[in-house]
Formats: C-alpha cells, sequence, structure tokens
C-alpha cells in the first residue's frame, strides 16, 4: 500500500503523458492518525534549511515526496533566485510534484531517482535535505546514501537529515511501519554522519512530537 506518511495538501486529477490517469486526494488529516502531526513536523524540519539557502543555492531535497518543502523554500524567491532539485522514487508523485509546484517555476525540477542507488557530481549542491529519507533504505545504502551526499555538497555546504529514534535502544527496522527498513539511534545516525564529514562538523537537534 501506500506510505501513509506521504503529505498531499491539494488534489490533482490530469491525464500524465497523454495516457495515464493519475488522481491524488489532499491528505485527510482527521482520519489518518497524526497525519496533521506529520505534516507539521515534517514542515517544521524544511524550516531548519532556511538559514542555509541564500540567493543562487543549489538545492537537494531527496526523497522529495510531494513537494512539501516549496511550501517552505518558494517565499525565499523574493529575496533573490535559487534552484531547488527534488528526487523521489514514487513516479506518481514526482508527477503530482510537478504539477502542484513546478509549473510556470523554471528554478525547480523533479526526478525519479533511488535513494538506496544514486550518485552525485562532486560539488554540486549548496544544501541538501534528507527529511524523513534515511529509515527507509538498508544499512548498507545509509552508508552509500551519505557517502554520495558528502561528495555532492559544494565547499562549506550543509546536509540536514532527519530521521526518527527507535523505541528500542538498538538501531533496527520498525515493526508498526514497514516502510521504516532501518531506524537508527541517536548515536548511531551521529557515527553515521560523522563518518563521512568528521564528528566536529556534525550537530544533533531533537524535536519532540
Amino acid at each position: 500500500g501506500p506510505d501513509l506518511e506521504r503529505v498531499y495538501l491539494y488534489d490533482l486529477d490530469i491525464t500524465a503523458d497523454g495516457r495515464r490517469r493519475i488522481v491524488v486526494k489532499k491528505s485527510n488529516f482527521s482520519a489518518i492518525k497524526n497525519m496533521g502531526d506529520v505534516n507539521m513536523r515534517h514542515a517544521g524540519r524544511y524550516g531548519l534549511a532556511l538559514p542555509y539557502i541564500r540567493p543562487g543555492s543549489r538545492i537537494l531535497d531527496f526523497p522529495c515526496g510531494s513537494g512539501l518543502a516549496l511550501e517552505v523554500f518558494s517565499d525565499l524567491a523574493r529575496f533573490g533566485s535559487f534552484f531547488y532539485e527534488g528526487w523521489d522514487s514514487d513516479e506518481p508523485t514526482i508527477i503530482y510534484a510537478r504539477e502542484i509546484y513546478g509549473k510556470g517555476r523554471p528554478w525547480v525540477r523533479f526526478d525519479v531517482r533511488d535513494l538506496a542507488n544514486f550518485e552525485l557530481n562532486p560539488g554540486t549542491f549548496d544544501t541538501i535535505c534528507c527529511i524523513e529519507g534515511i529509515e527507509h533504505i538498508d544499512p548498507n545504502s545509509q552508508v552509500k546514501a551519505c557517502a554520495q551526499f558528502a561528495r555532492g555538497l559544494a565547499s562549506r555546504g550543509t546536509l540536514i537529515v532527519s530521521s526518527p529514534s527507535p523505541e528500542t535502544e538498538s538501531s533496527n527496522p520498525n515493526p508498526q511501519n514497514p516502510f521504516h527498513v532501518w531506524e537508527l539511534t541517536k548515536s548511531d545516525l551521529l557515527e553515521l554522519l560523522g563518518r563521512n564529514f568528521g564528528p566536529e562538523n556534525v550537530e544533533l537537534i531533537s524535536q519532540k512530537n
């Protein structure tokens, strides 16, 4: 079934590529337990990126989901242009993001990419956001993804990663959420990031529901 953590703020009914009908209903915050909380938490995490976005900044949002980041970032365009790329493995969600957030915005681009298997060109992005994504891939893929994030960041660039802490004392799959393949404890997340960026360059901020 669909990942219930995906947040859709608008309805959409289009024919994509002249052949496929894509129908999306906006998330029903009252019908899904904690859905409104999921929305606010995701928006709050994207807010952490705002101090690092400047005119001319190149931003990667991976996984981008339905494009919620643009709800947070769009007002920044008043202060100067920046370039945003959103990647996600779910093609219908990318089609939704293009229709809702990409049209009429030449500084926005969405593509289908797999967080478990991708490569970045060196120094491509000034800010990379991986919001509630790293737990969706296995430990080996997490290591590879973080190495690519380090490779893809420009000098003095910033990576912002958010991930839920498991309720246990060790990193593990979440038995209540099949989409969370490997949830990381705080210490394991810090070790994973420190391996590529140096422990002195990693800062941890905790967020409570």
